[in-house]
């Protein structure tokens, strides 16, 4: 069989590339800049009623100076309540702007474009990117400030998901099962099954049935899962920035110089791709220009964020990240088609193995496992996710499939932002 064959060089090329990322993690150290630059912070929006009051309310609680920082949202076409929420932060915050986008040229990745119209609108010497269902700790500013030394022209960051409990506590959970099933503050029981009460309305009881509980208990655990499966893209992130060779990040948690944004020509090189406000950025930073990027590790930078809501929300972000694959540059192109062949071949030889007998693909995915344990333990000290590790096994088993599928259909298939 010729598998073994060509699976063992791409073996030896995969735990190459991971003992670079594990080396580049490493490398990683604080930032000692001291200049506060003046910030403007771009958020697009699009339908985001139920998050944007969450993420405005931490962009104004920064310990950065406030006379330094404006928050520019660019409401993207929504039809809900989003604008008006940040018109009333914008009269009780004089450092709050509404942009309003009514129309996205034919063509143009709206996303992108509505960033551009928010970046166009705003003044800041360094620009802060997040998403409206993101929560940055009151330190995400003056953090990632740290690092932009000099030459320093972009600074990428961590971006967790919230798990289980989460930030808010479990009463959020129970919150959000009254409003689902339309209870009220004056409801006394709630019953998580959605009974009628005597008043005819929903009734919560305060121990849900076991139903309940098991479909709670699901839900967190594919939350961890996710939750773990982010370490990994930000080990890579992170690594790969450490040895100078930016491979991704995270539009969630990134900033960069107008002057690097202006240099590089915007997102105007980029607008084939729907998606890549972040890494296609990056990449085009490290290609084009001479400006060095950093990763941050103080934990004070890390911005909170919530997991997708459900497998369907997690396929379609999933797919619509990988699809920039298919315009990175040519080195990048050729690691990332080794890497799915590696995993496409996994796929066919180890359970052909385990039938055989044969020890070779065994051997090679042992390799990937021990190369896989080192980079994610190192980073998870970097990140605080210890506890994560034990997903560590489940997402060996799961990554060649998912890496094989979500590959392909990135490479195929067309989006658009809140599609």
């Amino acid at each position: 069989m010729i598998v073994p064959f060509v699976l063992v060089p791409l073996t030896l090329l995969y735990v190459c590339a991971v003992a670079a990322i594990r080396i580049g993690l490493g490398r990683l150290k604080e930032g000692e800049n001291t200049r506060q630059y003046s910030v403007s912070v771009v958020v697009a929006a699009r339908n985001e009623e139920g998050n944007i009051g969450q993420c405005l309310e931490r962009l104004v609680s920064q310990d950065y100076p406030s006379d330094r920082v404006e928050v520019v949202v660019v409401d993207d076409r929504s039809t809900d309540g989003t604008g008006e929420i940040v018109k009333d932060f914008g009269r009780r915050y004089e450092h709050v702007r509404l942009v309003r986008v009514d129309d996205v040229p034919s063509g143009l990745s709206a996303k992108k474009y509505a960033l551009t119209q928010g970046i166009a609108a705003s003044k800041g010497e360094i620009l802060f990117v997040t998403d409206a269902d993101c929560l940055p700790g009151k330190g995400w500013l003056s953090g990632m400030m740290r690092y932009f030394e000099p030459d320093v022209g972009m600074v990428a960051g961590y971006s967790p998901f919230q798990v289980g409990e989460g930030l808010f506590g479990g009463a959020v959970g129970v919150l959000e099962q009254v409003v689902a099933m339309g209870g009220n503050e004056g409801t006394s029981e709630v019953a998580f099954s959605g009974g009628a009460g005597s008043s005819g309305g929903s009734r919560l009881s305060m121990q849900p049935q076991s139903g309940m509980r098991s479909q709670r208990s699901g839900r967190r655990s594919f939350e961890r899962l996710l939750a773990f499966e982010a370490m990994v893209t930000a080990t890579m992130a992170a690594g790969s920035i450490g040895i100078g060779g930016g491979v991704t990040c995270a539009a969630r948690n990134l900033a960069y110089r107008r002057e690097v944004f202006e240099q590089v020509g915007g997102f105007s090189k980029i607008e084939e791709a729907r998606s890549g406000d972040d890494t296609l950025l990056l990449q085009l930073v490290g290609k084009a220009t001479n400006w060095k990027v950093r990763y941050a590790i103080s934990p004070g930078t890390f911005v909170q964020t919530f997991p997708p809501d459900g497998f369907g929300a997690f396929f379609d972000q999933r797919t619509r990240h990988l699809s920039t694959v298919r315009i990175f540059t040519k080195p990048l192109l050729a690691l990332a088609g080794a890497v799915y062949l590696f995993d496409l071949l996994l796929i066919v030889s180890v359970p052909w193995a385990l039938i055989t007998g044969t020890m070779g693909p065994l051997l090679c995915f042992g390799a990937k496992v021990v190369a896989d344990w080192m980079a994610m333990w190192r980073s998870s000290k970097l990140f605080g996710g210890r506890r994560l590790l034990g997903w560590f096994p489940i997402m060996e088993l799961l990554y060649p499939p998912y890496m094989v599928l979500f590959g392909a259909l990135g490479a195929f298939k067309n989006f658009r932002w809140k599609e």
